[in-house]
């Protein structure tokens, strides 16, 4: 009495005048597989009686209570009277792909019931503190929602402006994951970089500063010196970069302007004393 089976059992009582199974007529010898909490009532001559409570538990395949799965999970319960996936009717073996927390309700004979708690993770392209070269696109099937920066995206959607992101996978069940991720530039300018010839600033999306003013397009830079290119992308993000135009004609110009007139002056000075002579 009020033992608990893990399977079916097969009660064989050959000496009674009549047994009843949970209020109908039984047949001594003939397995018990549903779930739940059963009654059996064994009546003798002169008004014998004994009853015998038990209970089978489910058979509960491919799912444990509290389990976390990177991939769909197909549960498989099949000695229940009833079976409910989040609050809806569920069929036993119906693949479960959805991102989220999710219930399983399980109902037997003489009001049994059982959940089974698990949780469906998301599978993302996007990685945790990843950093991507110009633009990353949202790649994250079976997800309730997504939201980059806190706005809500669809599945596949671009992201590219320069900056520190954040993107929020929801699910069921109040399923949320975040993940915080970096989109980097491709410059043509690089920290220390020395050139020897006009180089053009080409244009990012995020906030461009060079030489303390912000340019809205592509922008030469022929200046003979050092530069300083500052970028402030969304989020903290700053990147500051520091590099040189050296120009080889102003060079040049400067090593025979330099003796030329070193020379004249020369000259100069000697016409000055001959005509200091002759007075």
């Amino acid at each position: 009495n009020n033992k608990i089976y893990a399977a079916a059992v097969t009660p064989v009582v050959t000496n009674a005048v009549g047994l009843t199974l949970n209020g109908d007529t039984y047949t001594s010898g003939t397995p018990i597989a549903t779930c739940g909490k059963h009654t059996l009532v064994i009546t003798g001559v002169g008004g014998y009686t004994q009853t015998i409570g038990f209970t089978v538990l489910p058979t509960v395949i491919n799912v444990t209570d509290g389990g976390v799965y990177a991939v769909a999970v197909n549960p498989v319960i099949n000695n229940a009277v009833g079976l409910a996936l989040n609050g809806e009717a569920h069929t036993s073996g119906t693949q479960i792909s959805r991102v989220g927390n999710h219930e399983i309700l399980i109902t037997g004979v003489g009001g049994y019931t059982r959940s089974v708690s698990f949780t469906v993770t998301e599978s993302s392209n996007i990685a945790a503190d990843a950093k991507y070269m110009d633009s990353v696109a949202v790649n994250v099937p079976n997800a309730v929602d997504l939201k980059v920066d806190g706005e809500t995206v669809a599945n596949g959607t671009l992201v590219d402006l320069i900056g520190e992101h954040t993107l929020t996978v929801i699910g069921i069940g109040s399923y949320e994951r975040k993940y915080e991720f970096t989109v980097t530039p491709t410059l043509t300018v690089s920290e220390g970089q020395v050139f020897g010839k006009p180089v053009k600033i080409l244009l990012i999306k995020a906030t461009m500063l060079l030489d303390g003013e912000e340019i809205n397009a592509d922008t030469d830079v022929s200046k003979h010196g050092r530069h300083t290119l500052v970028i402030k992308g969304t989020g903290d993000y700053t990147e500051t970069i520091t590099f040189k135009y050296s120009n080889p004609n102003l060079s040049l110009t400067l090593f025979i302007s330099i003796p030329v007139a070193i020379a004249a002056a020369a000259a100069a000075a000697i016409v000055f004393l001959k005509r200091r002579r002759v007075l």
